[in-house]
């Protein structure tokens, strides 16, 4: 195979970027993350490893295809690296899935999401390795790894109908379900941003808490009917400020399910004898700036929401030029500026840690430069 630098290297540095910038996530989560407990938290973990191993295995292999002018020589160790390089770029793949996926059944609060214990936390991402090892170890099995263009050994390139069923037919799938999950969680969460942004100015919440990190869920209880003619009302209770109780009709049922974000309150079903029942005096302290920044709040909880599917964006953009250039190879043709282009694929990894990696360690992060600085 034909060495060319303009390819090589830059997607060797792709490799490098991207395997030091998930090393430091995985070293953040060694020093800072063993309290975090949360759904997204082990997600992005699982992600950040499988990125890790996939950019290390093309490290190791693209320093050893520039340091000998782009020659890979067939053999077990060739084997390996196609291996573990088709067992962990896929699970990267299967990992942008189950984020989006879990991602949408939070948003509809889905209890089995919200109250997954540990144990569930961790079947569900060793599943997302299922898939990935048993096409791998199939194209061992077969026996058809070989170095292929680029800085690694993959499926030969004469066996492009495998390479479609082991690989490029699953991401061509993930990448349509992936898009077709995230225009429907930013169309619903604009809705709920704007129906909470509404009943902000009537319902004082506390958004201070994690959206990804719900524990329960408070359903609206049932209306029931009393003889005295007396209503059922809602009464809302900030359990981080409480103060006197506040009682409001409940909203209607097609908007009290956009209202089940992670608010903090307490939601409980009182009967009153009377309408007029006389209730303790609002609190005086300061209620227009408090709905004033707990608008703010909750456009920014709800927002970082929408960070959670932000990643694959950037996966489907960065793996474009990779995918457009195995249909062109498939076809009998080849374009150097395709396969140049093709290097972004390295950088997938650095995105990641960029995107999800550094911003859950961001505190982490600025907790140890400060210390550095007071050492000086």
């Amino acid at each position: 195979m034909t060495y060319d630098p303009s390819v090589a290297i830059p997607t060797l540095v792709g490799s490098a970027l991207s395997c030091f910038a998930t090393s430091c996530v995985l070293l953040a989560w060694m020093c800072y993350g063993q309290g975090k407990r949360s759904f997204r938290y082990a997600l992005v973990l699982n992600l950040t490893f499988a990125e890790w191993v996939n950019t290390l295995n093309n490290t190791i292999s693209g320093t050893i295809a520039v340091l000998n002018k782009g020659y890979l020589q067939p053999g077990g160790a060739c084997t390996l690296n196609g291996w573990v390089g088709q067992l962990s770029v896929q699970a990267s793949d299967f990992s942008i899935l189950a984020i989006a996926l879990v991602t949408l059944l939070t948003i509809k609060l889905k209890t089995y999401i919200l109250n997954a214990s540990f144990d569930k936390k961790i079947l569900i991402c060793l599943a997302v390795w299922a898939v990935p090892l048993a096409t791998s170890t199939t194209a061992v099995a077969m026996k058809v790894m070989e170095p292929v263009s680029g800085n690694w050994c993959w499926i030969s390139a004469e066996k492009t109908k495998l390479r479609y069923a082991l690989t490029h037919g699953w991401r061509f799938g993930i990448i349509i379900i992936t898009i077709c999950i995230y225009v429907y969680v930013f169309i619903y969460m604009r809705k709920r941003l704007s129906y909470l942004q509404e009943t902000s100015r009537t319902f004082s919440y506390d958004y201070g808490r994690d959206l990804h990190d719900l524990s329960a869920m408070a359903s609206p209880p049932a209306n029931t009917d009393f003889k005295d003619g007396s209503r059922t009302e809602r009464m809302l209770v900030d359990e981080e400020n409480p103060g006197p109780l506040r009682t409001t009709s409940a909203p209607p049922k097609s908007k009290s399910k956009l209202l089940g974000v992670n608010t903090g309150l307490s939601v409980a079903s009182s009967s009153f004898p009377s309408p007029s029942s006389p209730l303790p005096p609002p609190s005086p302290a300061g209620p227009r700036r408090r709905k004033r920044s707990q608008s703010k709040s909750v456009e920014r909880e709800i927002w970082r929401m929408l960070l959670l599917n932000a990643y694959p964006i950037m996966y489907v953009i960065l793996w474009m030029p990779g995918i457009v250039n195995r249909i062109v190879e498939a076809t009998g043709h080849q374009y150097k500026w395709l396969q140049i282009m093709q290097c972004s694929t390295q950088y997938i990894g650095l995105a990641n840690a960029l995107t999800y990696g550094f911003k859950e360690h961001s505190r982490d992060f600025a907790i140890w430069i400060e210390s550095l600085n007071h050492h000086r």
